[in-house]
């Protein structure tokens, strides 16, 4: 929570539960069902009568039937009594629902920015429809509702994308990693643990990180880094615990307590004429009694736009291939048959995991 409170919301983050006070009186609950599923844009300002923050609602009030259009519902946040509120709504002409937040308590662990002494003076969050923040706007922008459209389309057509039959039951998080992220796991790659392990020996008794072939179903094209430094261990499992754990609880009700040792794995595109590269090699991660706790398992892309192939496919749903965009993580039932399509063009990065609880 204090580093909630030190950076407010970011994007790949779950909006907490929010509540506010309605320009008439009435409690709104932001979590309530019946705003769930659509994009959700809170405004959050410090000064009501700022020339910024007036000029910045303005211009998002022009913007107010296109967002309406999109199905996205729209609050802001003001430090006034809910009378008072209502009044300045009305004034202001200002076609959005208004949330009383006298005391700025709702809003100063989530964007504290606005408190700094040469802090923005007007934020705004949009949500995707599951509530994990898709953008994070400053008045420093030059037009929130033209960003929060394009943001919401681009949203859209992705969604639009990956509509198909027999869709397996498997959880696509976005914006679990962000690119600074990504790219952080990618130098641990290049640049600790360049000592190989053998697979047929495990890694028993290593203390730093490692590296280790990974032959199996055939495979000649993968590589493990195994994550041992504790400061990497613990970035992780904070991504994961804050991002992606509490969907699978909410997905699939069932609480995630314990990881497997994280591994960034690397799979390189390789000629024909090296060898098998394992693309039939439909397996479940369960299915031994050694790895029989296993629940769930985790694929984070770290690099998406950098290669071709690669996907998952779980082959007793259908052929549809699942590639996760950069940052976007891949949950899926330990017990579903899957297979890792070999890489045709560039080398693929992903942060994997296996995760469990005690049950």
């Amino acid at each position: 929570m204090a580093e909630r409170q030190a950076k407010g919301l970011e994007i790949g983050d779950i909006l907490p539960p929010l509540n506010g006070t309605g320009a008439d009186g009435s409690l709104v609950e932001l979590s309530d069902d019946s705003l769930a599923g659509r994009p959700l844009l809170l405004i959050f300002l410090r000064d009501p009568n700022h020339p910024k923050v007036e000029a910045g609602l303005a211009r998002l009030a022009a913007w107010s039937e296109r967002l309406a259009g999109l199905g996205c519902a729209t609050f802001v946040f003001l430090p006034l009594l809910p009378t008072q509120a209502l009044a300045y709504l009305q004034a202001n002409e200002l076609p959005f629902d208004g949330l009383a937040d006298t005391g700025m308590t709702a809003i100063r662990p989530l964007a504290p920015a606005l408190f700094e002494a040469h802090g923005p003076v007007l934020v705004s969050v949009l949500c995707r429809p599951n509530r994990h923040v898709q953008a994070v706007i400053t008045d420093a922008d030059a037009d929130h509702g033209d960003l929060v459209c394009a943001h919401i389309e681009t949203m859209a057509a992705q969604r639009a994308r990956r509509a198909g039959d027999y869709h397996p039951p498997v959880l696509m998080v976005p914006d679990v990693l962000s690119p600074a992220d990504c790219q952080r796991l990618m130098t641990v790659f290049a640049m600790q643990g360049n000592t190989y392990v053998d697979s047929a020996h495990g890694g028993q008794g290593q203390t730093q990180d490692y590296k280790m072939s990974i032959p199996d179903y055939g495979r000649n094209d993968r590589v493990d880094h195994w994550v041992i430094n504790k400061d990497t261990s613990n970035f992780i499992a904070q991504r994961l615990g804050q991002r992606v754990i509490p969907e699978i609880k909410k997905a699939f009700q069932y609480q995630i307590s314990k990881f497997e040792r994280f591994r960034i794995g690397r799979y390189q595109a390789l000629d024909s004429a090296e060898g098998l590269v394992g693309s039939a090699h439909g397996h479940r991660d369960d299915s031994e009694l050694q790895v029989a706790h296993r629940r769930f398992a985790c694929s984070v892309s770290l690099n998406a736009e950098s290669f071709e192939g690669g996907g998952l496919i779980f082959p007793e749903y259908g052929g549809q291939e699942y590639s996760p965009r950069t940052g976007e993580a891949l949950v899926f039932s330990s017990s579903l048959l899957h297979q890792v399509m070999p890489v045709t063009r560039g080398t693929r990065f992903v942060l994997l995991s296996f995760l469990f609880g005690d049950t």
